[in-house]
């Protein structure tokens, strides 16, 4: 039966919540995301006590969100508080508190815990085996070492946007000066990280509001609006400008920075203090933004605790793939020949295109996602396959390589693409689209060699002559159909590669 689960993250800052369902078959899919600003941290780190304003922002929003998981019919709540509460002498009045005002009974999860959630959010959603993670948020900001896509060690320290502001700063807002005198306590935190040594020049994946917002205003800066945050590349380049930027201008004139947020503009100084300061401190090059975090962890957690799943996938891809597939109820038998058909074709006809493994498994997620677009209509669907494989998080793929993936999804059918035809030509260089053209003709003929879904073909056996590329068909069956179908992509098979398509039946193997 289907089950609708939601985890709230309680934070310095913000609070979040997402509700997410699992499906009979065992896929799953967002059905909401709430945030809001309630700033709980406010005043504590004179007093060591949450104040009264903030507590009564953070229970008002809860009880809203209480009205939307009524509403939505949710089967459980997994309520988790980080920093701000953990760190507070009033903790357990304001659970309690919290508990019979809204009904939600908060877990005041430690930061080690809280290290954790972030690696499980990541690690299921982003393809990257070694790295240093990093999530910022108003009281704390969590560090873990990844090697080999295990969790080496981590740690969460009491700083943050908002404590480094309150600690650092006069105004409410760290400036240029506040800003180096900030940075050299914060390294002197990393430089007690024995451990931290290991991660010297990987790679950073940052969590975290200020991150975000740092990424939003380089995705304006470089004019690529439509690229989604989650697996989003940032050079330290990029981070250090970005820095000279804020600093060099008062709150009010940096919320008119395009992509910032106006509710951090204030403590966004302080925001990617831990994330300049890590980056220079261990020689990382580049920034890699996740959208998920201890929220997406909390899920995953309890996904595999429901399911019976591993909680670390051991191919993120593959992985977001099938569950695509499964939430739109597409065969996934006839996906998965086709795919198979696919790469078979590609490796057999190497001599001829010369492309290596990215093409490859690029090919290998177009062909699996081929009828996506049957979702919203037959007609047409090689289109809508376009559409809906370009907005779908497709997990470890850049948006360049997604892009590809639904260019080569809308090229599956049987007919020859014209120029015209691309809706989103500026996306890829002319180039790129003649390359694709070459990669997605496997799939088209792939298709047709399964055009009944009933996977009637046995095997493939190709090879490439000085005039042809030659396919042996082997089935029990009657493949005429498919044969046939086939046969009408010869003339633009021989436009690609200036050789005919020859396809052969070459017989079964008939039980007696």
């Amino acid at each position: 039966m289907k089950h609708k689960i939601a985890v709230i993250d309680l934070g310095s800052n913000s609070v979040r919540m997402i509700i997410m369902r699992i499906n009979e078959n065992g896929s799953y899919i967002m059905m909401e995301q709430v945030k809001e600003m309630v700033r709980l941290s406010e005043g504590l780190q004179t007093g060591g006590r949450l104040l009264e304003e903030p507590v009564n922002r953070t229970i008002q929003t809860l009880k809203l969100f209480q009205r939307l998981l009524v509403s939505s019919q949710v089967d459980a709540v997994y309520p988790v508080a980080t920093e701000a509460v953990r760190r507070a002498e009033n903790r357990d009045w304001f659970v309690e508190l919290v508990q019979n005002e809204t009904g939600f009974i908060f877990d005041v999860i430690d930061g080690l815990k809280e290290a954790y959630y972030d690696y499980l959010g990541v690690i299921n959603t982003i393809k990257c085996d070694n790295f240093v993670l990093l999530d910022t948020g108003g009281g704390s900001s969590e560090i873990v070492l990844v090697r080999d896509k295990q969790l080496v060690n981590g740690i969460s320290i009491p700083y943050g946007s908002i404590t480094l502001t309150d600690t650092f700063s006069d105004t409410g807002s760290l400036n240029a000066r506040e800003y180096e005198k900030a940075a050299k306590f914060m390294r002197e935190q990393y430089q007690k990280l024995d451990w931290l040594q290991d991660g010297l020049h990987l790679p950073v994946i940052g969590l975290g509001g200020s991150i975000r917002t740092l990424v939003k205003v380089e995705k304006r800066k470089k004019k690529r609006p439509y690229e989604a945050l989650h697996n989003f590349k940032v050079s330290y380049d990029a981070v250090k400008s970005f820095k000279k930027g804020v600093l060099a201008m008062p709150p009010e004139e940096r919320k008119q920075i395009a992509g910032m947020d106006s509710q951090r503009a204030d403590i966004i100084t302080a925001g990617i203090l831990p994330l300049d300061t890590l980056m220079r401190y261990i020689g990382a090059e580049q920034l890699i933004v996740s959208g998920n975090g201890l929220r997406e962890g909390v899920f995953f957690e309890k996904y595999a605790e429901l399911t019976g799943r591993d909680r670390v996938v051991d191919n993120c891809t593959e992985q977001s793939i099938y569950n695509i597939i499964k939430n739109y109820n597409l065969n996934v038998k006839h996906a998965e020949h086709v795919r198979d058909l696919s790469l078979k074709l590609f490796d057999a006809a190497r001599p001829l295109h010369g492309f290596g493994n990215v093409e490859r498994e690029l090919l290998s997620i177009s062909a699996f996602l081929h009828d996506i677009g049957k979702c919203v209509n037959y007609y047409n669907h090689e289109k809508h396959g376009f559409y809906l494989v370009l907005n779908c998080q497709i997990n470890g793929l850049t948006y360049p390589e997604l892009v590809r993936c639904a260019y080569i999804v809308s090229m599956h059918r049987v007919k020859e693409i014209k120029n015209g035809e691309k809706e989103f030509g500026k996306l890829l260089p002319e180039t790129t689209f003649r390359e694709l053209k070459k990669v997605a003709i496997f799939l088209q003929i792939a298709e047709q060699l399964d055009a009944s879904e009933m996977q009637n073909l046995l095997d493939l056996d190709c090879n490439v002559t000085d005039h042809a590329f030659v396919i042996n068909v082997s089935s029990d069956a009657d493949v005429e159909l498919e044969i046939n179908n086939a046969r009408k992509l010869s003339r633009i098979f021989e436009k690609l590669y200036s050789r005919s398509l020859e396809i052969k039946y070459a017989g079964g193997q008939k039980d007696e």
